[in-house]
């Protein structure tokens, strides 16, 4: 009876997950991106994943304690919250975008007495010693879905003598989804910006201080939060909101410069100030005193505060946003662009990018030249793909058996197969092949291959497009089974190179104005192939050969996907 009721325990303890942090958790995954999750209500029932979206529940009546917070517990603070912050993090002075959907299903009770609560936030990180307060928040009443904007200038979360805060009326969230982008430079100085979209119209538009002194790293935060008098309220509502296409980035990536620092170098110098005036011709001072510095100033051996040569290698800040987006969209959206650049990707994607056989070391005989032990020695491969024209076009690939490893290497004068022409005018592409292939012997009758594949894609920018560095991966595993003399077996599973990191760049006009386009190259699908074969010899002279094969997401397109069968005879002369 005793060892039954320790059972019991044990299971108890397990099933009810003792000593697990509910209300905190530093490693949880969403969209194949790491956050910081905390709730209030309990991670487990207010942060529901639902493919690509996510469910907050902002439970009011219940409240789940940190164990691990080293701040004053958000209980005894009556702060309710289902929140995520992303590990992603930049620093001051950057061009930041961020960009996500947000759908609240309800439009009632309140919040905070009338108040609002909190649905997205920039806020710098806090260290948990140090509280930080969010210098980009925004707010929504529960109950009419009108939504303000409060901006803090100063940290008043480390000293409440500092508050200096911004409250601006933002309009009304509609029904359904509301797409938001939010540009911003966090900057102490004249320099910083801030500028939100709601469905593509922009609502609001700032410039000057839009933070308070702090090294930090800048991250931020999706997620109802509401604060701090929940005490006085009786008949709070429970509130949802649901979040999709949640994404940041950099606009440029590079260091925004002071542009503060120009300005007072021109000031700073009488007849600097006198010839700006003169020959200024509308251009701002901070532009024309950086030409100034970095062309006369510094060989003269002026100063200022804030500016050493090597600011000289950066740009001034721009406000031109760059136009992000995929081969998809441009195939897709055509209209936006001219029609030399969508037949060029057009092209380019059908070689490089949209191609499930675009490089495979599996079409080369391999030979072994120089043998330096009985496993091991110098290996040539030779492709064995002609074109139509019976011209053989793949590079020769060289290598080292290492016993049942081999290592493999191939290049040619290309990006992954596409050589430049039209708008992808770029110069001396190349692209490098590498495979890592293991080859054993299971049993007298099983013999497994594999091989590995990275590629890596270069080239020197051309006259109307940049080509970033591109990164491809691909996995071939074959499992050979001669059962006797007449059945042979084979099962083939198959990950054909894909680009995963890469992009282009073009500049193009829209409403006057030229603005970079950058052309994400990494499709947004996998193809992977699935095949078992069957040959069985009639015959010295003849075999019958059957074949079953599906294709998931093919030439890395998502959905339609493709099945394949035949049966075959195949005879010998």
């Amino acid at each position: 009876m005793k060892l039954i009721q320790f059972i019991g325990v044990v299971v108890f303890c397990i099933s009810t997950d003792v000593g697990a942090n509910d209300a905190w958790n530093s490693n949880w995954i969403w969209g194949g991106q790491q956050w910081d999750a905390t709730s209030t209500g309990g991670i487990s029932r207010t942060l529901l994943r639902q493919g690509g979206s996510i469910e907050t529940i902002l439970r009011i009546n219940d409240c789940v304690r940190n164990p691990d917070s080293t701040f004053v517990d958000d209980c005894d603070r009556y702060i309710r919250r289902a929140q995520i912050r992303s590990h992603q993090k930049f620093d001051k002075n950057r061009n930041l975008r961020y960009q996500f959907s947000v759908r609240k299903p309800l439009a009632h009770g309140d919040a905070n007495q009338g108040g609002y609560i909190n649905f997205f936030e920039i806020k710098p990180w806090s260290d948990g010693k140090t509280h930080t307060v969010p210098t980009v928040a925004l707010y929504i009443n529960p109950k009419t879905n009108e939504m303000n904007l409060i901006q803090s200038l100063g940290n008043h979360g480390a000293n409440p003598a500092s508050q200096n805060d911004i409250y601006t009326a933002l309009g009304r969230m509609g029904q359904g989804w509301t797409n938001f982008r939010i540009e911003t430079n966090q900057s102490t100085g004249t320099d910083g910006y801030l500028r939100i979209y709601q469905n593509g119209q922009l609502i609001y538009s700032y410039r000057g201080k839009t933070t308070y002194p702090h090294s930090r790293p800048i991250k931020y935060w999706i997620g109802p939060y509401i604060c701090c008098k929940l005490k006085e309220l009786t008949n709070e509502p429970d509130h949802i909101f649901v979040y999709k296409n949640v994404q940041a980035e950099l606009i440029f990536d590079t260091v925004v410069e002071p542009q503060s620092d120009f300005s007072t170098y021109v000031d700073k110098y009488g007849d600097l100030l006198a010839a700006y005036n003169a020959t200024g011709s509308g251009e701002s001072k901070a532009t024309w005193g950086k030409r100034h510095y970095c062309n006369y100033g510094h060989g003269e051996g002026r100063t200022s505060a804030g500016l050493t040569f090597a600011i000289c290698a950066t740009r001034v800040n721009t406000t031109s946003p760059t136009i992000k987006v995929s081969v998809k969209d441009i195939l897709e959206r055509g209209n936006r662009f001219s029609t030399e650049i969508i037949r060029g990707v057009g092209e380019f994607s059908k070689t490089a990018v949209f191609n499930g056989d675009i490089f495979s070391f599996k079409d080369y005989e391999t030979l072994r030249v120089i043998k330096v032990r009985e496993n091991q020695g110098l290996m040539l491969g030779f492709s064995k793909h002609r074109d139509k024209d019976g011209v053989l076009h793949d590079p020769i690939g060289i290598g080292w058996l290492f016993d049942d490893v081999a290592l493999m290497v191939a290049q040619d004068n290309s990006i992954f197969g596409y050589r430049a022409e039209g708008v992808f005018d770029f110069k001396d592409p190349s692209t490098t092949y590498v495979d890592v292939g293991y080859r054993k012997k299971l049993t007298g009758k099983a013999m497994l291959y594999t091989d590995l594949m990275y590629a890596f894609g270069r080239s020197r920018p051309g006259e109307l497009t940049t080509l970033s560095h591109l990164h491809a991966l691909g996995l071939e595993t074959r499992l050979d089974i001669r059962a006797n003399w007449r059945n042979r077996f084979q099962f083939r599973f198959d990950l054909p190179l894909r680009i995963e990191h890469g992009s282009s760049r073009f500049y193009v006009e829209q409403e006057g104005r030229v603005h970079p386009l950058v052309i994400d190259l990494a499709p947004a699908a996998r193809q992977s192939s699935l095949s078992f074969n069957h040959s069985y010899r009639l015959s010295r002279k003849s075999q019958l050969i059957s074949d079953i094969h599906y294709t998931h997401n093919p030439d890395h397109r998502r959905g339609a996907d493709g099945y394949h069968a035949s049966l075959r005879v195949q005879y010998r002369f």
